[in-house]
């Protein structure tokens, strides 16, 4: 008798189907499940790596505000500020106060510029023609 038509056997025809349909849809299942684990994990991994970025750079600044916080803390700091802020000064020192540049200067060198500026853009055949009839000005320009 043929293993395959005995209906009281374990393995019979209508069993070995059913077996192979239940371990398709395990197969199935556990291949979806392992895709998801498999990304969870991707995802995971790439939040770790960028924590430890962020940590990387949290410590660059905690070492930074770490360092000025020691200079701060100095009697060199103390007595820079004094100075700048203050106006203290050591015994014996003497302070030299300049005065300011003052605007008008300024505002007569920027006229004075912006004047060469619009004679530098002038077209070529006009400055030609200020080079061989207007001497005097084109000796000004240059």
């Amino acid at each position: 008798m043929d293993y395959r038509t005995r209906s009281n056997g374990f393995f019979s025809v209508s069993n070995s189907k059913l077996l192979l349909i239940i371990g398709t849809f395990i197969t199935i299942f556990m291949s979806v499940n392992l895709i998801k684990a498999v990304d969870e994990n991707r995802d995971v991994q790439d939040r770790i790596n960028k924590l430890q970025n962020d940590l990387t750079v949290l410590d660059e600044q905690n070492k930074t505000l770490s360092q000025t916080f020691e200079y701060v803390q100095t009697d060199l700091f103390t007595e820079e500020e004094a100075r700048n802020k203050l106006n203290y000064k050591k015994e014996g020192e003497t302070v030299v106060s300049l005065p300011p540049e003052k605007a008008d200067v300024r505002e007569e060198i920027q006229a004075e510029y912006e004047q060469l500026q619009a004679l530098n853009n002038r077209p070529n055949a006009q400055k030609w023609w200020d080079y061989f009839f207007a001497p005097a000005q084109a000796a000004e320009v240059e």
